[in-house]
């Protein structure tokens, strides 16, 4: 390979003259003024659809928010000890009467007023800061027992620091409970004992400390939610069979109540009862709107079906496999199988140890006269907690709404809940139809709030197509799904990181999160490495990023592996799909689109063999960058060029081009430019491919080098459209090339050269570089 080396430049005369004819442009020679290494903020923008999406950005951190809604508490020790069940926790004090005064001007959901104004509401996070939400009054209720019961209201609101976070909450005799739906991570708050009113608990749900779990199926109709059949081929853009959006389906629950449960959660009473079934199902809906547009709302004659006498309730407290069938018995006959869509039975007590479930329910049940109360779930818990209940409650009544499990271990209590058709999750999984804390030692111990986009098709499938469609009531929501797309296929060598982007719009201008899944059956784990044909990938919670890592970007840095993520070692097929979601709030919009990544066993891994961990290179001296080709330039990977960048900041980011497309030889030759770093990494990516890998961590010494010189540049004059060739030194990061003023588009080629095209409207005068 030739050798790059950096000439010296000097400074020629500037010379500017206007050509003969117009719009011919001498381009001229000029000192460029600005200093590197500009401070940066830490907000992230990315531009989806028709709007700039800016992470969670909440107010700075303060004593009180900006509507005197909430004051921060510093959690006492009596307050830890009591939460034992929850790593860690902020703790904010509620106004109750400002509080009031900004939901009675809350407007109605899908109203006149709630389309024309806009009330806002703060929520506390658990680092002690506030956001803000536009908040509107959403019922959960029939009419009928919501005029009954009017101390207990629900709540929902869209994110205005961050439009694509959600929130419902609500306001009971119990207090008050949020659950708020973002990309840092699903926070819960409610109050800190059933005492008092006043004082609230905030945490991410990622730190609560569970206990057993278990979930338990029936066979009813289980085919009836799985649709196989929308699983594109090979290479191929799949097409889900519905879209979710358009219509907020809305279905009649009837949730029984056995005395222990109303004992446990509602303090002996059916109002208390009524009160923490309301708030478990406000969070729930929180989830099925935002990803499949359904919303459960509590019936009329509910109160009937909440239990205080354990001798007379018809109802064998702790066993699932009693009470799924005396609830579908108790529900026809007390409720009357014409008078719900769908019904469940709630059961509870206080035992040692951490918040702990069990459920079970038959699958694609809805609808469906004699099955579709046949839903369990028996809450345990230290202190009772009507919040952790919900998790546990999307996901039976997700089976209930034609989903399976999504696992794919057979280790602890996976063994007999694996549902190998669906297993699309490595280890135990991760999402809402998945389990945590069950499939020891198989277990990615997290619990996501979403659901796998295996599980969105099945409920979509049965409630849009199958017999889930045939009770609903159906309200147009004028929201529409995304446009998304996943790229084209690659093939890729093994054992070698790579990416995948995707592309995404909002018809509606909606914020976009993306979720990336992969799509693969096989054997069962463990172990979760790669065997030609099981899921390695596991699934991570959506961002506004359309790109995703695999492995995540920290294992690559470490050299460590989590479990669930592995990189493929076999030649095999690997299919990925991405969830696109407007995350609006009453109905959010989703669309799906798939892609194929295919390895080679007989190419890779593809490695940065130069420079090693712990070189020390000096900035402005000419280095060797060398990594193993592996067999990647020749078919059926065909990768015939690379781009090699450069990070000072440990790897997170690789901003300065050192070369942006050379040969896939496995050896350049590059000017190190002035950028003192202690953790630098040299990134070697594939040209038109998808797969890179780093360098181990190395040092650069030095000074930093001044701002940007120009040393000449190539052709001298020419019309709009001439692509110029400018040489020079320090080319690092440039943001703006600008021809006399008016910028241009270009390509940093390397530290020492940048191809730009001069640009309409520019004159005779000097080009700059900032």
């Amino acid at each position: 390979m030739k050798r790059k080396t950096l000439k010296e430049f000097r400074k020629p005369r500037q010379s500017n003259y206007l050509a003969a004819f117009f719009p011919l442009l001498v381009l001229a020679l000029a000192v460029l003024g600005s200093a590197i290494g500009r401070a940066r903020t830490n907000q992230t923008n990315v531009s989806v659809g028709s709007r700039a999406v800016q992470s969670l950005s909440p107010e700075a951190v303060q004593t009180t928010s900006g509507d005197g809604l909430w004051t921060t508490v510093k959690p006492g020790t009596e307050a830890q000890q009591k939460r034992a069940d929850i790593r860690s926790f902020g703790m904010a004090s509620l106004n109750r009467k400002a509080l009031a005064a900004i939901l009675s001007d809350a407007p109605m959901e899908f109203s006149e007023a709630a389309a024309h104004k806009q009330t806002i509401l703060t929520l506390p996070t658990p680092d002690g800061r506030f956001v803000r939400f536009a908040i509107f009054e959403s019922t959960i209720m029939a009419p009928a027992l919501a005029a009954r019961f009017p101390e207990i209201r629900t709540y929902a609101g869209q994110g205005i620091d961050d439009p694509t976070a959600t929130t419902r909450f609500d306001l009971t005799p119990q207090g008050f409970h949020a659950i708020f739906l973002s990309q840092q991570g699903t926070i819960l708050i409610e109050p800190e004992n059933k005492a008092t009113t006043e004082n609230y608990i905030v945490y991410f749900q990622r730190d609560v400390i569970l206990g057993f779990v278990q979930c338990e199926l029936t066979d009813n109709k289980q085919e009836e939610g799985n649709p196989s059949h929308l699983t594109g081929g090979p290479g191929s853009q799949y097409t889900p069979a519905v879209f979710s959006g358009t219509t907020l389906r809305t279905y009649r629950l009837a949730v029984a109540a056995t005395a222990e449960y109303t004992q446990t959660y509602g303090g002996g009473t059916v109002n208390g009862a009524l009160a923490a079934i309301t708030t478990t199902i406000n969070l729930v809906d929180a989830i099925y709107e935002r990803d499949l547009a359904i919303r459960l709302t509590l019936i009329a004659n509910e109160t009937s079906i909440i239990f205080t006498d354990s001798a007379t309730d018809g109802y064998t407290s702790d066993s699932v496999g009693s009470m799924i069938n005396e609830n579908q018995t108790k529900l026809d006959s007390v409720i009357g199988s014409a008078n719900y869509d769908v019904g469940h039975v709630f059961d509870g007590r206080v035992q040692a140890g951490g918040f702990s479930w069990q459920g079970l329910a038959s699958i694609g049940a809805i609808c469906v006269a004699g099955a579709k109360a046949r839903g369990v779930d028996i809450f345990r818990s230290i202190g009772p907690s009507v919040l952790y209940a919900y998790y546990s409650a999307a996901h039976e009544l997700g089976h209930q709404f034609g989903a399976t499990h999504t696992f794919n271990t057979n280790t602890g209590l996976c063994a007999s809940g694996r549902t190998a058709s669906t297993a699309y999750e490595p280890s135990s999984g991760s999402t809402i139809m998945a389990y945590r804390l069950a499939c020891s030692p198989d277990d990615l111990n997290s619990t996501d709030t979403y659901f796998h986009n295996n599980s969105i098709d099945q409920i979509a499938n049965f409630t849009a197509i199958g017999n889930g469609n045939s009770c609903a009531t159906q309200l147009p929501t004028s929201n529409n799904p995304p446009a998304v797309d996943a790229g084209k296929s690659y093939t890729i060598p093994m054992g070698t990181p790579f990416s995948l982007t995707a592309s995404g719009a909002d018809p509606d201008g909606d914020a976009l999160t993306f979720g990336w899944e992969e799509f693969d059956l096989g054997t069962a784990a463990p172990p979760d490495t790669d065997d030609g044909s099981r899921p390695i990938f596991r699934s991570f919670a959506p961002t506004t990023n359309p790109s995703r890592t695999f492995p995540r970007l920290q294992d690559i840095l470490s050299g460590l592996s989590t479990l669930g993520e592995s990189l493929p070692v076999t030649t095999r097929a690997m299919n990925f799909r991405v969830t696109a979601r407007d995350n609006r709030a009453s109905g959010g919009g989703v669309n799906s689109a798939a892609t194929q990544v295919s390895s080679r066993a007989d190419s890779g891994p593809f490695t940065v063999t130069q420079p090693t961990a712990g070189t020390t290179w000096a900035a402005g001296t000419n280095q060797t960058v060398t990594w193993n080709v592996a067999n990647t330039n020749n078919a059926p990977v065909n990768c015939a060029g690379v781009k090699i960048t450069l990070s000072t900041d440990g790897g997170s980011t690789f901003p300065i081009v050192l070369a942006n497309e050379t040969s896939n030889d496995g050896t350049e030759t590059l000017t190190l430019p002035g950028t003192p770093s202690g953790n630098a990494r040299i990134k070697v990516e594939a040209v038109g491919n998808i797969f890179f890998n780093l360098s181990r961590s190395f040092t650069i010494t030095g000074s930093t080098n001044p701002a940007p010189l120009i040393g000449g540049f190539s052709p001298a004059t020419g019309p709009v459209g001439t692509v110029v060739s400018i040489s020079g030194i320090n080319f690092i990061s440039p943001s703006v090339v600008s021809f006399n003023g008016v910028g241009a588009s270009f390509t940093v080629n390397s530290t020492t050269q940048i191809t730009a095209t001069v640009p309409n409207g520019a004159t005779t005068g000097p080009i700059t570089i900032t």
